[in-house]
C-alpha cells in the first residue's frame, strides 16, 4: 500500500468518525494499518476517538497508550501540535476512567507539547480533575500559582508587542 492510499483512508475514516459511521471509520484505520507505519501513530489516534465515541474509555486508553509508544518510532511522521491532541485525549479519557494519577501525568506531557493559546485548556482540565479526585488544597495551590505565573508572561509578551507594534507604526508614519 502507497503512503498516498493510507492518508485517503485515514482521511475516509475521520471523515466517517464525524458523521458517527465508526464501523465504517475502523474498517478504513485497519486497512491503513501497516507495520511499522509512519501513520500508525495518527490511526491510533482515530481508534482511540471511536472508542472514546462509543464510552469504551479503557479501550480508547489502550488506543491511546499504543499512539504514544509510536510517536517514538524513527518514521513518525506526527506533528509536535498533533503530539499535544494524542496526550490531551489521553489525560482526557483516563480522568474518564477514574485513572487520575495516569490523567495528570499526560496533561504534564499535553501542556510540554501545546501552544501557547492551548494552555487555558490544559489548566482548566488539569484543575477539574485534581478538584474532581479530591486532590489536596496545596496541590490545587501550586497549580493555580503556575496558570498565574504563565497568565502574567502571556500579559507581558502581548504588551510587549503592542508596544513595538505601535512604535513601528509611529515611525512609519514619521
Amino acid at each position: 500500500m502507497t503512503e498516498k492510499q493510507q492518508q485517503k483512508l485515514i482521511k475516509k475514516a475521520s471523515l466517517y468518525i464525524d458523521d458517527k459511521k465508526y464501523e465504517k471509520a475502523a474498517k478504513c484505520l485497519k486497512d491503513a494499518y501497516v507495520e511499522n507505519g509512519k501513520f500508525n501513530a495518527l490511526i491510533m489516534y482515530f481508534f482511540g476517538s471511536i472508542n472514546e465515541k462509543v464510552g469504551n474509555y479503557i479501550q480508547s486508553i489502550d488506543c491511546l497508550c499504543s499512539a504514544v509508544e509510536y510517536l517514538s518510532h524513527p518514521n513518525n511522521v506526527v506533528s509536535k501540535s498533533f503530539e499535544y491532541k494524542i496526550f490531551f485525549k489521553l489525560a482526557s479519557a483516563c480522568a474518564t476512567a477514574g485513572m487520575n494519577k495516569n490523567a495528570f501525568q499526560f496533561y504534564k506531557e499535553a501542556y510540554k507539547r501545546c501552544e501557547d493559546d492551548q494552555k487555558v485548556g490544559v489548566f482548566t482540565s488539569y484543575l477539574y480533575t485534581m478538584i474532581a479526585s479530591n486532590c489536596s488544597p496545596d496541590g490545587i495551590l501550586t497549580l493555580l500559582n503556575k496558570a498565574n505565573e504563565f497568565f502574567l508572561e502571556s500579559a507581558k509578551k502581548s504588551y510587549s508587542a503592542i508596544v513595538a507594534n505601535t512604535h513601528s507604526m509611529e515611525r512609519e508614519d514619521s
